[in-house]
């Protein structure tokens, strides 16, 4: 099986250009250069005292809280990775939500309903997902196009999101080196992504670029028929309560067995398959922790064929056999 994904972003490679590109999204929100940035300007925007974010939120997605001394409190998730127990709505409290894997159904136009203008979607593991008419949204393409950079952010209607400050031309070094199989892309793909912060300023030009010239929905399709053939192989064994049909391709196929298997069992066979939220690990809520430790992201984007991610699937169901 030909490897397809090291560590989230990590193991892309420069995107392609389509003979027939289709846009990423009808109705186009504003540019940042990663979802932190995407953030920061709502932050500065709303200001709020407060926010609740899911037990499961990485690091990158509190930074741009701590840097603006917002307080941060955690809500718990259930198994099928929507909130619960979610406290009251409140002028000075913002509500950060992350559409698990595409999954944007009812339970989101619920929240939409109640939190409006207070509520921030998160977006960055479902593509391509529209803004909302009634609160925030913002995704990060750089999670799945082969590009340096950008993360689009769009805002309640009638408000003002203003333009993304003066950025840098990042440069695809990283994506280039992992094309060419170099040794040296995972240190190139680390050095990148430490120029990112809670800023909000503008994303690379050719990142932009090259974003248009995609097959955004050939994209996205292929993404949605890998994730059904998974989903065909693993549901009886996917602890996971995951939607018959995502509402946006996924970023990954979430899978997390009943019986456990280790990551380093599927790199000795060369099945790479990431680690999400290694900083989650730690975490006091039971559920997050066993999420943390024992998800399988199995790769959907377009370098993993139907092979491949059939034989992936014989490797985790092999696995929990022995």
């Amino acid at each position: 099986m030909t490897p397809s994904w090291i560590e989230l972003g990590g193991a892309l490679d420069t995107e392609p250009l389509a003979a027939r590109p289709t846009p990423s999204h009808a109705v186009p929100g504003t540019w940042f250069s990663c979802g932190r940035g995407s953030l920061a300007r709502v932050l500065d925007l709303v200001r709020p005292a407060r926010a609740y974010l899911p037990a499961w939120a990485c690091d990158t997605l509190v930074e741009p809280f701590a840097a603006r001394g917002v307080a941060v409190a955690r809500y718990p998730i259930g198994p099928d990775l929507r909130p619960r127990a979610l406290p009251a709505p409140t002028d000075d409290a913002l509500l950060v939500v992350i559409v698990p894997f595409g999954d944007a159904g009812p339970w989101l136009d619920d929240l939409r309903r109640a939190w409006a203008r207070r509520l921030m979607v998160d977006a960055t593991q479902g593509y391509p997902l529209e803004g909302f008419p009634d609160c925030w949204t913002f995704n990060s393409a750089r999670k799945f196009f082969g590009v340096p950079d950008g993360s689009m952010l769009w805002g309640p209607e009638g408000v003002d999101v203003g333009a993304a400050a003066e950025g840098v031309e990042r440069s695809d070094a990283h994506l280039r080196a992992r094309a060419e199989g170099a040794p040296e892309a995972r240190a190139l793909f680390r050095r990148h992504e430490a120029t990112f912060g809670p800023k909000a300023e503008a994303p690379s030009r050719a990142s932009v670029e090259r974003l248009g010239q995609l097959d955004h929905q050939g994209l996205a399709d292929d993404r949605l028929r890998r994730w059904h053939e998974y989903h065909r192989r693993l549901a009886a064994t996917n602890t996971l309560v995951l939607p018959a049909q995502p509402t946006a391709a996924p970023l990954a196929y979430p899978y997390l067995p009943a019986k456990p298997v280790r990551h380093q069992a599927l790199w000795d066979v060369r099945a790479w398959v990431p680690v999400f939220w290694p900083e989650c690990e730690g975490s006091p809520d039971a559920f997050v922790r066993e999420l943390a430790g024992g998800l399988l992201p199995l790769p959907v984007d377009r370098r993993t064929t139907e092979a491949a991610a059939a034989e992936l699937c014989d490797i985790v169901l092999a696995l929990q056999r022995r």
